[in-house]
């Protein structure tokens, strides 16, 4: 995978995991400020 599809990947990861956040979030415009840092379910679990 080179770098630029690596970005890609990281940019869309964090996107998919602040979904809940801006469910959960009241009506209006959100930046990445506005949401607490994602990181992947069971990122840390261990196995």
């Amino acid at each position: 995978m080179t770098s630029g599809a690596g970005a890609m990947v990281a940019t869309a990861i964090r996107v998919v995991n602040a979904v809940p956040y801006v469910i959960a979030a009241e009506p209006g415009l959100l930046s990445s400020v506005d949401l607490p840092l994602t990181i992947p379910a069971h990122a840390f679990a261990a196995r």
